[in-house]
């Protein structure tokens, strides 16, 4: 049987497969956060039943599952992600999991928390060629008391073409359902370490919104926008409402049009390069304090 170990958020993950097809495509996603490691805290067996046809059980620190059957290669890669999102979200209930894409910019992170279908993976690949460097597309688990971000290096998956001036120009694995782009195969390989958060922007799609200069938004409206996209919110104190509010207090938040993409990135870089000094600053101040709280750079 062909297996692998891999680590995503101190969590230490095997995929085990039946067939070399089903191990190159999950390698293709995971491949490159690939480590040595023993007592895996999830274990996935997967294996394809007949032609595009798969099985996946898992076993953890719970009882092992029951087989699920999937069609199609896109909907296992998207099934097993979800999965691992799920149960990242009960191994470590300490973090708090916003649906947000993540990308970094002179050691800060920047968070971009939208739902599904708001053009947050096509905006974060866009900015990549603006001199962002990538952390996640998809979810971004924060330590809240140290305020940084654990990285979550899952492909970046668009789901249609990005539009000219953006076109795709690294290896791909296009499925029925997305494009997926190896971390691997970005144009700088995204970071391994844990990073402070530099601010937050709410980018939203629409045809007809063509000012796409960032706008700050009041505490109110981004508390609100933190919340919608908490995906494990009853985790915390007050069902997460309390540290969304805290996140929206200590961090600057910005609403972003995306219509016009080439607009949006350049307002993302003027906003961040104007925050990096003022970031580096309060950083600095507080550098001689206990740094104890910090997660680990690949852990909470």
């Amino acid at each position: 049987m062909n297996a692998f170990d891999f680590e995503l958020v101190g969590t230490r993950v095997r995929i085990q497969c039946s067939d070399r097809p089903t191990f190159d495509l999950l390698w293709s996603a995971y491949g490159h956060l690939a480590s040595d490691g023993d007592s895996p805290d999830l274990i996935y067996t997967v294996g394809e039943s007949e032609p595009d046809v798969f099985r996946i059980q898992k076993e953890g620190r719970r009882a092992q599952e029951p087989a699920e059957t999937i069609s199609g290669r896109g909907w296992l890669l998207a099934l097993l992600d979800d999965d691992l999102v799920v149960s990242l979200q009960h191994l470590h209930p300490e973090l708090y999991f916003l649906h947000a894409a993540v990308l970094t910019r002179n050691e800060l992170a920047f968070l971009f928390p939208a739902p599904a279908g708001s053009g947050k993976s096509t905006l974060a690949w866009a900015l990549l060629k603006h001199g962002f460097e990538y952390v996640s597309d998809e979810l971004a688990p924060l330590a809240l008391e140290s305020l940084k971000v654990v990285p979550f290096p899952r492909p970046l998956c668009l789901k249609q073409e990005p539009p000219s001036g953006y076109e795709i120009t690294t290896p791909t694995l296009t499925t029925e359902r997305a494009i997926h782009i190896s971390a691997s195969d970005l144009p700088v390989a995204p970071t391994s370490k844990g990073l402070p958060v530099g601010g937050i922007f709410f980018p939203r799609y629409h045809p007809e919104h063509a000012e796409s200069v960032p706008q700050r938004v009041s505490t109110a409206r981004a508390t609100t926008r933190i919340y919608v996209n908490c995906l494990n919110a009853l985790a915390h104190p007050a069902s997460g409402l309390a540290a969304a509010e805290s996140l929206a207090t200590r961090l600057p938040c910005f609403e972003l049009a995306t219509a016009n993409l080439d607009e949006a990135c350049r307002g993302v870089c003027q906003v961040v390069d104007e925050l990096i000094p003022m970031r580096t600053v309060v950083r600095s101040t507080r550098s001689d304090g206990d740094a104890s709280s910090d997660p680990p750079e690949n852990a909470p």
